[in-house]
């Protein structure tokens, strides 16, 4: 299947929003109270089908990012940026997940960070086959 590059535009501008939405969460302040710091609990704490959620994206950020690497090993910088701005604000999430008691906005949240980080690295993989395949139809022209 072949993106405009409208549509790939548009597609990268939606991640953008995304991680920007997502770095502007409300999040409580977490210095430590008292000396004791807030747990942090992670989705798999909150019910079996949110490990199962937890352990799908982990899976398939860990796979894409190896493809990702593995095809372009000069990774954008503008990619790692992002992705460590999106697993910096999920350590953020998992504090409030502790303090929160398991509030299901923070849950939602949680899912939609994973969901951002993958669709980051699919485009991200998108172009670079896109790149080499315009690459090879150059090299072949030629």
């Amino acid at each position: 299947k072949k993106e405009s590059p409208v549509m790939s535009f548009w597609m990268a501008a939606a991640v953008i929003v995304g991680v920007i939405l997502v770095a502007q969460l409300p999040v409580q302040n977490h210095d430590q109270r008292d000396g004791v710091e807030e747990a942090k609990i992670s989705l798999a704490d909150i019910s079996p089908e949110m490990a199962e959620v937890e352990l799908y994206y982990s899976e398939k950020i860990e796979a894409e990012q190896v493809r990702v690497q593995s095809s372009f090993p000069d990774v954008n910088e503008s990619l790692n940026v992002q992705l460590a701005t999106l697993e910096s604000n999920y350590e953020e999430l998992k504090r409030e997940l502790g303090a929160s008691d398991g509030d299901e906005r923070v849950v939602r949240w949680m899912v939609e960070n994973y969901r951002l980080r993958l669709q980051l690295l699919e485009m991200h993989m998108e172009r670079i086959e896109e790149s080499n395949k315009n690459r090879l139809e150059n090299e072949k022209s030629n």
